[in-house]
């Protein structure tokens, strides 16, 4: 099992991943095509439920048990999102993800190959013993992290950027859109990033109204008030 990769640790003593495997075994194996679930809950040090059970029913492929675990994946980035919706700080969500997968890996193997349904129990336990200093740092990454993810959620690319963003013709079967979970139909045309991810087209324009980030790889579109800078500093020299 070494072309796994090497199995992660989660960045904190706090967080703590359980996962197990329900439902029944298939008389056959499962194929590299096939789709896996999960549901997630995120429960206190005293196991009561913090958010309702995150049910994953798209997004999640078999052939990516097959990688590394950290490898960047859908799969991993349909897991890496859902702990972010589920106010996970995203410091953790990385190795919390690639804990997952690994357990995902492990119950895979044991079940034969033959079936993959999981329940994910995510623990944050009780961080009163922190340190003075250990609370201070987190605080102040908490505030990093708030400036990053407001900038990411609340600043747009320009629209300049947007329009001049290539559009290609799929010619891969089985390529996915990281945003919207989907299948890309051959043939189509769609749009591919400078980062080289190719999205659906409404899909990605949408989230760049929105975010100048890649969702995948968080590469920095040019953002919209640069467009108004330019269009100050032109009307600027006009006079």
């Amino acid at each position: 099992m070494d072309y796994w990769g090497v199995e992660p640790v989660l960045e904190s003593p706090y967080w703590d991943v359980e996962s197990n495997f329900t439902g029944a075994e298939r008389e056959e194996s499962l194929s590299c095509n096939d789709q896996f679930y999960m549901d997630i809950n995120l429960l206190d040090h005293e196991d009561e439920q913090i958010e309702g059970i995150y049910s994953l029913r798209d997004g999640l492929q078999l052939d990516d048990l097959l990688r590394s675990v950290h490898e960047q994946t859908l799969t991993k980035t349909t897991i890496t999102a859902t702990l972010s919706d589920m106010c996970i700080p995203s410091r953790y969500c990385q190795s919390i993800a690639d804990r997952i997968l690994w357990d995902a890996k492990s119950l895979f193997a044991e079940a034969g190959h033959k079936a993959l349904n999981m329940t994910v129990d995510v623990n944050v336990y009780d961080m009163e013993e922190e340190s003075d200093a250990d609370v201070e740092a987190e605080s102040d990454s908490d505030m990093e992290e708030e400036d990053m993810m407001g900038e990411a959620k609340f600043e747009p690319a320009s629209k300049l950027s947007i329009e001049k963003l290539e559009r290609v013709r799929v010619e891969e079967a089985s390529t996915m859109c990281a945003i919207c979970v989907e299948e890309i139909v051959v043939g189509s045309e769609e749009i591919r990033t400078p980062c080289s991810h190719v999205y659906q087209g409404d899909c990605i324009v949408k989230w760049l109204e929105q975010s100048r980030f890649c969702p995948q790889c968080r590469y920095a579109m040019p953002a919209a008030a640069e467009d108004e800078a330019g269009r100050l500093r032109i009307s600027r020299e006009k006079f």
